[in-house]
């Protein structure tokens, strides 16, 4: 028996994959890069044909594959969007947590530590020059509202929105998906420790300016390991203020 004809035998007993798994394939690995976010509104059938060079019949067997295993949600007149993975596990599981609690904050905080941390690794060694330069303009817009005075819900606001262009451009959809399904409570735990502070003192802690900029110009150096460490000791800091604010209720 030939080696051509062991090859050719081979081949019959592979499986044949269609065009359409082919696609659901590669749009599944766009979102598992972070190339695709949780969220983002798909481009439409014609923009997908058009750029994977499909019929527009195989694009919309592809999605309506996805759409059934969960991996992107189409509505009528809304478009189509890619699911959050986790959202379901957050959904059934921690939708009636008190937003409030002086412990859940503190939780929080434990876990955006280690969010925030491989964010900044990963935005630092994945993101493009176009979101490095959506960060500088961030960062910048940050510095001019610093320059009002803000209230602890706008300046909560702004924080936040700081961390999470950070998480959601990391290209690592695991870190993006847990920042969004944990962003209110995100928001909570920085607005509670703003307004505590705010509450007390007059005005704010006063880490926080230089550990941003600790942080925004270690990113910006792609500095991945300084990012790293820059943003958890900002978000320690930040937990040990909130627990210094609250010093009976430790332990």
């Amino acid at each position: 028996m030939t080696e051509q004809h062991n090859e050719d035998i081979e081949r019959v007993g592979m499986p044949c994959i269609s065009k359409a798994d082919q696609l659901s394939k590669h749009i599944t690995g766009r979102i598992i890069s972070g190339q695709w976010k949780p969220g983002q509104l798909m481009a439409s059938e014609r923009q997908l044909a058009a750029e994977f060079g499909m019929s527009r019949a195989i694009v919309r067997e592809s999605v309506t594959q996805l759409v059934g295993k969960g991996v992107l949600q189409s509505r009528h007149g809304q478009g189509t969007r890619v699911c959050n993975p986790m959202a379901h596990l957050f959904d059934e599981h921690f939708g009636d947590l008190p937003q409030d609690s002086y412990e859940l904050q503190l939780a929080v905080l434990e876990m955006r530590t280690v969010i925030d941390g491989e964010a900044a690794w990963y935005f630092c060694q994945r993101a493009s020059a176009e979101e490095m330069q959506m960060l500088v303009s961030e960062f910048e817009r940050m510095g001019q509202r610093r320059l009002h005075a803000m209230t602890p819900l706008e300046r909560a606001k702004a924080d936040l929105t700081f961390h999470m262009l950070i998480a959601e451009h990391c290209h690592q959809i695991l870190i993006i998906s847990l920042a969004q399904l944990l962003y209110s409570k995100f928001f909570n735990a920085i607005y509670g420790v703003l307004g505590r502070t705010h509450r007390r003192t007059g005005g704010y802690p006063p880490h926080i300016e230089e550990q941003h900029r600790n942080i925004f110009q270690a990113i910006c150096s792609r500095d991945a390991e300084t990012a790293r460490l820059a943003a958890e000791q900002h978000i320690l800091t930040t937990r040990q203020t909130l627990e210094q604010l609250e010093p009976g209720r430790q332990g």
